[in-house]
This record gives structure tokens, C-alpha cells and sequence, in this order.
């Protein structure tokens, strides 16, 4: 199974500017891809290892800056521009996205022609009589250590849930068979 099978979450492709904010110092970078649980950037900056937190402000043209906190989930390979200068290209995980980024990848992923539309029924029916939902079940995030099974291979990922169970389970399942979970704590 492909990484791209194991996706849960629609991605789209897309060029958005943005700031890359490694240890306090940002260097310019290109998002080249998005979805509600993570990004792939392009950009020079030092290498880091997985697990480790980043900044990314997007800068969407006609709007207002977008700032996202991310854990690196892997590096690719440098490659040099035309200009000489290497990049390379970051998966990131998103922890808890802004309002601002769930508002952007919305509109991005889901095209307004395409997006469901009420059904007449409720839009003739009187509003006064329905009730509001139930509050959602607040998450959590864990980081949860997982080792490639049979081998020595290590590292951390964090996940959200509504409890422990549920995080390593949306975990295990977003980096596919042949992983385990060593131990998880609640972050934050």
C-alpha cells in the first residue's frame, strides 16, 4: 500500500507562499500541497529530524497571513534550482489547525459547486423548532512513540483523539501495516 493510499484526508495540490520558521529563523518557502492534517513545503532550510516542531506562515494572496505550528513527518532529498541554491521538500503533521487553515483547505478541497447543499425541506421549515446538535467531543493530542515492527526503526508522531485508544488507532492507521506503538503521552 502506497503513502498516498494510507492518506485519510483529501489533499490538493497548490503554490502558496510562505514563511518556513525553523529554530526562530524563517527562510522563504512554496506550499506545495495541503490537506486538513497536513502540508508539503518546499524550501532551504536546515535539516531536521522527524518529530521536530516548525512554524509555516501562508501568505494566500488578498488575505490575511495564516499561522500553523507542524511536527516534520519526513525530508526529502535536496535538489538544486536553476539558481544553485538546494531545497528540499517537508511533510508536515499538523497539530490543531486554526480556524483560519480549516477555512482555507475548505475552500480549497471542497469546490463551492461542489459542496452539499441543504435539501428544501429544511430550508422551508420553521428554524425556530430545530434543536442544536450536541457538543462535539473535545480532542486530544498524544505523541505516540511507534517502532517499525522487526526492526529497530523508531520514531514520534502525534495524533488527535478523543482518548488514547483513539489517537494511536488514527496514528497506526495513517502510517500503514507493519507498525507498533512503544508508549503515548498526552501533550500539552
Amino acid at each position: 500500500m502506497s503513502s498516498r493510499d494510507r492518506r485519510r484526508q483529501p489533499r490538493t495540490r497548490c503554490s502558496i507562499s510562505c514563511d518556513f520558521i525553523v529554530n526562530g529563523a524563517a527562510v522563504q518557502g512554496e506550499v506545495r500541497n495541503l490537506s486538513t492534517g497536513g502540508l508539503g513545503v518546499v524550501a532551504d532550510a536546515p535539516l531536521l529530524e522527524q518529530g521536530e516542531g516548525v512554524g509555516v506562515v501562508l501568505h494566500v494572496a488578498g488575505e490575511r497571513p495564516i499561522s500553523i505550528q507542524a511536527l516534520v513527518w519526513h525530508v526529502r532529498a535536496a535538489r538544486r534550482n536553476a539558481d544553485g541554491k538546494s531545497t528540499r521538500s517537508w511533510g508536515l503533521v499538523l497539530g490543531e489547525p486554526s480556524a483560519e487553515y480549516a477555512k482555507l483547505i475548505e475552500r480549497l478541497i471542497v469546490p463551492p459547486r461542489l459542496a452539499p447543499k441543504r435539501p428544501l425541506a429544511v430550508l422551508s421549515a420553521d428554524r425556530s423548532a430545530e434543536t442544536p446538535p450536541p457538543p462535539a467531543t473535545p480532542l486530544r493530542q498524544y505523541a505516540i512513540r511507534i517502532q517499525e515492527v522487526g526492526k529497530p526503526r523508531t520514531c514520534q508522531v502525534v495524533a488527535s483523539g478523543t482518548s488514547l485508544q483513539d489517537a494511536v488507532k488514527t496514528a497506526l492507521a495513517e502510517v500503514g501495516p507493519g507498525w507498533t506503538m512503544l508508549d503515548a503521552r498526552p501533550v500539552g
